[in-house]
């Protein structure tokens, strides 16, 4: 019985490997809207990094306030009398 090979997919890898990185002569247009379009999508991504870090930050914020928040010396109504 002869043992089963373990390069029947090696070719395949090497001949796509070798094929990504020939290079290839690229017929490519840009026309004036895709820098705008960039441009937005650029500000897009900060403006919902920022809207993130900032719902984060404050229930962060929120929590060590409550965690850390000392208990008051009087009563709700004033200071305690003796």
């Amino acid at each position: 019985m002869r043992p089963m090979r373990k390069k029947t997919g090696a070719g395949f890898v090497w001949l796509a490997t070798f094929l990504l990185c020939v290079p290839r002569p690229a017929a490519a247009y840009l026309d004036p809207g895709t820098g705008s379009m960039f441009l937005q999508g650029l500000i897009a991504v900060i403006g919902a990094t920022l809207a993130t870090v900032g719902i984060y930050w404050r229930a962060t914020r929120d929590l060590l306030r409550r965690l850390l928040r000392r208990k008051p010396d009087s009563t709700p109504d004033g200071p305690a009398r003796s």
